[in-house]
């Protein structure tokens, strides 16, 4: 996953199932916890973080760790697939069979999330071939 900074107000976030492939974009929150000195990334809208003495050590967990939610994802049906994101706040795309959105509010706010303290935001985007 590559990083980069990002205007939250011209960018999305994605997922797209292919027959071969799936196309991914997420935010990525990362910042230094101010208690344990750790860097923590977010990608809140999946509900998953890494952590680690460096950013590039949390960069790293998360990025593992959401390659194999999505590798998991693609192993299930699409009826699997839809009910897995929707429990975890994504929607359907209107007029895309196979897109999915993170759930925002109308305040604009993804739903559960609360990140405190200093905090650098970008996306990744990637496109994971079927193994």
């Amino acid at each position: 996953m590559g990083g980069s900074n990002i205007d939250k107000n011209n960018l999305k976030e994605f997922i797209v199932f292919s027959k071969n492939k799936t196309r991914i974009g997420l935010f990525v929150f990362s910042g230094k916890d101010k208690e344990t000195g750790s860097f923590i990334s977010v990608v809140p809208s999946l509900q998953i973080s890494g952590y680690g003495s460096t950013l590039e050590e949390a960069d790293e967990m998360l990025n593992t760790s959401v390659n194999e939610y999505i590798r998991e994802l693609t192993k299930l049906s699409s009826k699997e697939k839809h009910n897995e994101l929707i429990r975890s706040g994504w929607r359907k795309a209107p007029h895309k069979n196979k897109e999915f959105r993170p759930y925002i509010d109308a305040d604009g706010v993804l739903r559960d999330f609360d990140f405190e303290g200093k905090i650098e935001k970008r996306n990744i985007e990637e496109e994971l071939v079927a193994a």
